[in-house]
């Protein structure tokens, strides 16, 4: 226990894989209070909302409510990423799992907050440069996602 303790101190990054409306990132964020941990950087990878209803016991309703939570949280530790499932509310793409009953209020959200979110993250340790990002990048996304959003906002 003591050696796991020790190696917790030390950690530098923490990341958040894909919510998708799940409450897990509060079980990870409460190990690394602010406090003890004021240095560790947290990446949100993104996906905040379109849940698994068929695998997972969570309502659109309550992924709504966990985004808002994420939006609240004040810690300049960490970063919020885009991913693929928060696109759709960026530039109105139809896609099935998009949560019509808030889409509007999810849309506000994410323009409100512009600024918190990035497409990427790059971490330097111990000398390397590590690059952190939902689902990888290539030319052909970033071509793909500029034009989009140069469609939504020109």
């Amino acid at each position: 226990m003591e050696l796991d303790i020790l190696f917790m101190r030390n950690i530098e990054v923490l990341i958040i894989p894909d919510v998708h409306g799940r409450t897990f990132w509060k079980d990870a964020l409460a190990k690394f209070p602010k406090s003890q941990y004021p240095n560790i950087q947290i990446v949100f990878l993104g996906d905040y909302l379109d849940p698994y209803t068929g695998y997972e016991p969570i309502t659109k309703e309550q992924a709504f409510n966990n985004f808002k939570e994420i939006l609240a949280l004040d810690d300049d530790r960490i970063t919020l990423l885009i991913g693929n499932h928060d696109w759709h509310y960026f530039v109105n793409l139809d896609t099935c799992r998009i949560d019509r009953a808030h889409e509007r209020e999810i849309e506000k959200m994410f323009t409100d907050n512009i600024s918190r979110f990035r497409l990427h993250k790059v971490i330097e340790l111990d000398g390397c440069k590590y690059l952190f990002s939902h689902a990888g990048i290539t030319q052909k996304w970033l071509d793909d996602i500029s034009m989009m959003a140069a469609q939504e906002y020109n």
